[in-house]
Formats: structure tokens, C-alpha cells, sequence
């Protein structure tokens, strides 16, 4: 096991994402073994992860508790002991309109029986003590939001996306599919899309609570110079069948 290297608490990155299934996960795994690699004590964190797929990691006082798959990978990507803390709230879906919640690797029956909007103020304490006692231990903290922080419906319950970049600053990492890699960009929203590239947005959100999940956009631009490749690829698709 890496022992912290560097003074003061971990520095964040947080990688977010336009919709559930754009990347975030093998990007923050990704992300984990190249800190790692640099000699820096690393661990993922994801505030809540909803999932069937849990792996049994240690808990605290010696106790064992569940965390979602994806953030068992990614602390062994780190080279660090999987810990509750790195998914300290995981949703195990039971049915359309009910969820099994486990906090910090328990299984909760008290906030399994509330509605989804009213956990939130009941569980952020613990997510909030499970990110700080993180940073405390390691010099980068990679953490990885849930579907989309663009998902305005859920802005007053969010307790996994914006709230926790604006709990404690983040550099953010998105992909998109119409622009090349340029380092130093801050940009208004960052957010992981199609193709997986990457810029590193240095500073803080300055944005209200998002959300969690969206559909997935698409969009296609017409034949012409100005477009980005991918763009321009599929307007001459569309060309060649419509003739417009």
C-alpha cells in the first residue's frame, strides 16, 4: 500500500458526463492507474452509484459492506485497499419504483422505505464525512459523478453530481466529440460525451445542484467547411441519401 506523499488534502478530479453510459466509469478507472503511476496515494470515490453489481470491501470498525463494481475496480487500479468510503451510498434496484439503499456498505431499511427525493438530506452528512476523511488520506481523489449533472428535474435532490463539485472544488475532465484535445480550457459545463477525448477544466463550477440522468443527445450538421470531422462525416451521409 502507497503512503501519502504530498501535504495537505488530496487534490479532486471529477470526471461527469453528458448521459449514463458516456465513459465516466473506465475513464476515472483509467484515471486512477495513471495518478497512480506518478508514485501518488490515489482513490476513486463515487457519492452514489446505483447497481446490482457490489463487491464485499471493509468497512469500518473491521465490518464488511458493499460498494458498487465500478468503484472496486477502480481503487484496485489505484493500488489502493477497497474501502465503503470510496461508494458510500449504493442503490440496488428491487423494482421499477423501489431501491434497496446501503449506506457506507449497510443496508438501511429506514431510508429504503423513503421516497427517492427525500434521502437526500438524510444521507449527504455521511457522503460529505466519506469524501472529506478521503482527501485527509490520499493526495488525489479521483471521483466520478452519476448519468448527467444537465438533468434539471433533479437539481433540488442531487447529492451525487454538482453538489459534491461544489462541496469541494474539482478539476473536471470532460470528452467531446467536436472538439481536439486542449489543456487549460475552462469552459461553462463539463461533461464527458461520445468519443471519450478529454480536456482538463482547471478551477471551480460556479453552477447550481444538476442531476443525474438524461437521454442521450445526438445531432448532425449539414456538408461544409467549419464543422468538426465527425460532424461533417455524417452531413455527407445525410447528403447522399436526401440530396439536401
Amino acid at each position: 500500500m502507497k503512503t501519502k506523499t504530498l501535504p495537505g488534502p488530496a487534490r479532486c478530479v471529477m470526471v461527469l458526463g453528458t448521459t449514463s453510459g458516456a465513459g465516466k466509469s473506465w475513464l476515472a478507472t483509467a484515471l486512477c492507474r495513471h495518478y497512480s503511476n506518478q508514485g501518488l496515494k490515489v482513490a476513486p470515490f463515487k457519492a452514489q452509484n446505483m447497481s446490482n453489481n457490489a463487491r464485499v470491501v471493509a468497512g469500518p470498525g473491521g465490518a464488511w459492506g458493499e460498494i458498487g463494481s465500478a468503484q472496486y475496480f477502480q481503487a484496485l487500479a489505484a493500488r489502493a485497499e477497497p474501502d465503503v468510503r470510496m461508494n458510500p451510498l449504493l442503490l440496488k434496484p428491487e423494482a421499477d419504483t423501489r431501491s434497496q439503499v446501503v449506506v457506507l456498505g449497510q443496508v438501511s431499511e429506514e431510508l429504503s422505505q423513503l421516497p427517492w427525493r427525500g434521502r437526500s438530506a438524510r444521507v449527504w452528512p455521511q457522503i460529505a464525512a466519506a469524501l472529506d476523511a478521503l482527501r485527509a488520506e490520499n493526495d488525489v481523489v479521483v471521483i466520478e459523478g452519476a448519468g448527467s449533472p444537465a438533468e434539471i428535474n433533479l437539481h433540488a435532490s442531487d447529492v451525487v453530481n454538482m453538489r459534491v463539485l461544489g462541496y469541494r472544488p474539482a478539476d473536471r475532465l470532460r470528452a467531446r466529440p467536436d472538439r481536439p484535445l486542449r489543456p487549460g480550457i475552462r469552459p461553462r459545463r463539463a461533461m464527458a460525451g461520445a468519443d471519450r477525448r478529454t480536456e482538463l477544466c482547471s478551477g471551480a463550477a460556479q453552477h447550481p445542484p444538476g442531476a443525474q440522468r438524461t437521454a442521450r443527445d445526438s445531432s448532425a450538421g449539414s456538408p461544409g467547411s467549419g464543422l468538426s470531422p465527425s460532424t461533417r462525416i455524417l452531413g455527407n451521409a445525410l447528403h447522399q441519401r436526401t440530396g439536401r
